[in-house]
């Protein structure tokens, strides 16, 4: 196949791998860690100043808009480790993270779990365009809102 998109990011998490999950549509969507997208002009880039929190964001990939990620939240702490759970009846999956964050005095930083589910935050997510868009927005906002997510049988 052919590459649709090549991106850049601010900052990765490599140690940490993305996860798929199996989505209504038939196909699983890739759930992954990444910093902020950077521009792919040449227009000077922001720099982040030493000391400073460094922001991960959770990226959706759905091949129905392989041009498109949904960032679905966005945090300074780092994420350590991951796990997905389903829940059948309500068509959800919940994506629960355990993260350092970092508090200042405290060595070595605080351990924090916590869970998103995943129809809400997709639901809420924001768009980042990789390519031309091509479908508009609506089509794009619609089919997020109606997605949920099933168990592989």
């Amino acid at each position: 196949g052919r590459s649709l998109w090549e991106a850049e990011f601010s900052c990765s998490l490599p140690e940490l791998e993305g996860v798929a999950v199996r989505t209504s549509t038939g196909q699983s969507a890739f759930l992954f860690w990444a910093g902020e997208l950077r521009p792919t002009s040449n227009v000077s880039k922001a720099t982040v100043s030493p000391g400073a929190p460094v922001s991960h964001r959770l990226y959706l990939l759905h091949p129905t808009y392989p041009t498109i990620l949904l960032q679905l939240t966005e945090t300074t702490d780092t994420p350590l480790t991951l796990a997905v759970s389903y829940v059948g009846q309500r068509e959800d999956a919940f994506y629960m993270m355990v993260a350092s964050r970092p508090v200042p005095g405290l060595t070595p930083a605080a351990q924090v779990v916590s869970g998103l589910g995943l129809r809400g935050a997709v639901a809420g997510g924001t768009p980042v365009w990789l390519g031309p868009p091509q479908p508009g927005s609506f089509e794009v906002n619609k089919f997020y809102k109606g997605l949920s997510f099933v168990q592989n049988q």
